[in-house]
């Protein structure tokens, strides 16, 4: 007599799971500002950055403002330089009376502080209170 074995039932092999890609590592931050040094009767303010060299090429003075009601005076930057590799030094100009309570800094993303190595641009500051740190 022959006996006929049963074939035993085979699992089709499901397809490989697609996992998607890991997202691309953020890019490097731009410069740090790690402390304002301000001296209101020079009109002179430094800007001191961490780890980051920084260069002035395309500064844009009219994007950097700072109240004062220690002075009573509203200022602009006027002008800036690289006074080491790390420290920017702006001269501030009056334009008027300040208002509210607090020294104020504020710097837009456009101001044209970068970092001299990636030029990857600092992304300024809004209502800063001083003294910083």
């Amino acid at each position: 007599m022959i006996t006929i074995l049963p074939i035993p039932f085979r699992r089709q092999r499901k397809p490989p799971k697609v996992v998607a890609p890991a997202p691309p590592p953020p890019p490097p931050p731009g410069p740090v500002l790690s402390a304002v040094d301000l001296d209101a009767e020079e009109l002179q303010m430094s800007l001191e950055f961490a780890d980051f060299e920084i260069e002035l090429d395309s500064f844009d003075p009219a994007t950097i403002t700072l109240n004062d009601p220690n002075t009573g005076a509203m200022y602009q930057a006027a002008s800036a330089e690289v006074i080491s590799g790390f420290i920017v030094g702006i001269v501030l100009t009056n334009t008027g009376a300040s208002s509210g309570t607090q020294t104020l800094l504020n710097v837009a993303p456009a101001s044209g502080i970068v970092d001299a190595a990636t030029a990857l641009a600092w992304v300024g500051c809004a209502n800063l209170v001083l003294p910083f740190p």
